[in-house]
């Protein structure tokens, strides 16, 4: 049986609230000590594991309260096509080459980096630490969204290999046979903050081989979340509500109009903007011319760097960089600076439409392949806040690793 719309299994390569009917038990990762889960395989072979879906996070103007706009990760929302309208301007801003673009240039890809939609996952688990109030131990299935690099490191920890290349643990976690027990633990970086909080980032590690009994089957079968049904798209008329209460003052500017071309267009309105960030005026593009969990309350900060070969599905956060769209630049430092700037940097990926859109494919690419090779030669490729090195950094880091391998001298035997 296919696996239904939505659902997918990111292992293999082969809305915004609750239903108000449900009560959802939420997992969240243990900060103090380590959280042990299981995975569960889908209630059904048409379910599939868990269910994916992108959400932009909008905050509201004078407050820290932040607003998800949710929705599938095959659609579009008003937030999405703003976006792509940005992207088109900008990219025949590109094409006219003249320095004068390029306070605009940066000014308006800030912008689409802030209201981009980032791909989330739902999964129904049993929390192997839960207990009652008394103490006692207690079976019961929880809905958990990881953070970013939470999932992240999930999908790494299942391409560990053996020396002779062979999985070392198995792709498949959730397998109600072959599945195991997986540790997750927080680790908090002082350094870095977020609103004068540190930020986490979590690191997953095997723990056990843990097929699943009959009475842990039965009841994922009788009560299992229906993922996909808990996680409600948001209404257009909240999306609109969202953004006039959004501190993004820009975006009330813009008014999406459907053209009998199917084209949609950007129309700027005569509003005044604050002194400290005049807005550029997005000139309309040529015909010819192409355009493009909750955030972790936990303070995760965002990461877009998860990547797998071909028998891990691609997972990865929404780039907007194409090698057709992307013109020469012969400011080559610019590029990097730009590029460091965008947290999807160094995880282009060919068959995302968005990164077939974007202007800054080939240093991105270039990036990623940097970092593929760091990797496959057991560098960390992330750094403090979970993002891609930049290519100086690591292009340094591998040039230190082949010094230290290099073998110093005759082995000597005695």
């Amino acid at each position: 049986m296919a696996i239904g719309a939505g659902y997918e299994d990111p292992f293999d390569g082969d809305g915004n609230s609750n239903n108000d009917q449900v009560k959802v038990n939420e997992f969240r990762v243990n900060k103090d000590n380590k959280s042990l889960i299981r995975l569960l395989p889908g209630r059904t072979e048409k379910e599939g594991i868990c269910y994916k879906y992108v959400q932009h996070w909008m905050v509201v103007k004078g407050s820290d309260k932040k607003f998800p706009i949710t929705h599938r990760a095959d659609e579009k929302c008003k937030l999405c096509n703003i976006r792509d309208q940005i992207f088109e301007s900008v990219n025949a801003w590109k094409d006219e080459k003249n320095p004068a673009n390029d306070d605009k240039l940066k000014l308006w890809l800030d912008r689409a980096r802030k209201i981009k939609p980032k791909e989330c996952y739902d999964y129904n688990i049993i929390n192997r630490k839960h207990r009652t109030e008394d103490g006692k131990k207690e079976l019961k299935i929880f809905r958990f969204t990881p953070p970013a690099s939470a999932q992240d490191s999930i999908i790494r920890l299942t391409k560990k290999a053996k020396d002779d290349g062979t999985l070392r643990y198995g792709k498949k976690p959730y397998d109600a046979v072959e599945g195991y027990d997986i540790a997750l633990e927080a680790v908090k970086d002082e350094k870095k903050l977020v609103d004068g909080k540190p930020i986490y980032t979590y690191e997953a590690e095997f723990e056990q081989y843990s097929p699943l009994t009959s009475e842990e089957l039965e009841m994922l079968r009788k009560e299992g979340y229906d993922l996909k049904a808990l996680r409600k798209t948001t209404p257009a008329e909240k999306i609109d509500e969202i953004i006039l209460k959004s501190s993004e003052n820009w975006l009330r500017d813009f008014e999406i109009i459907e053209y009998e071309s199917e084209k949609v267009d950007i129309k700027e309105l005569k509003k005044e903007e604050p002194k400290s960030e005049p807005v550029p005026e997005p000139q309309k593009p040529k015909e010819e011319e192409v355009g493009s969990g909750e955030e972790d309350s936990d303070n995760e900060e965002e990461t877009e760097n998860v990547s797998m070969d071909a028998e891990v599905a691609d997972i990865n956060e929404d780039i907007n960089e194409d090698e057709n769209v992307a013109g020469e630049d012969n400011k080559v430092n610019d590029v990097e600076n730009t590029l460091l700037e965008m947290d999807c940097r160094g995880t282009y990926n060919k068959g995302d439409e968005e990164c077939q859109k974007c202007i800054l494919a080939n240093a991105c690419l270039e990036l990623k392949e940097i970092a593929d090779k760091a990797e496959e030669m057991s560098i960390e490729i992330l750094d403090e806040g979970d993002f891609v090195k930049s290519k100086e950094v690591l292009l340094a880091e591998i040039k230190k690793k082949e010094r230290i391998d290099k073998p110093k001298g005759r082995k000597i035997e005695f």
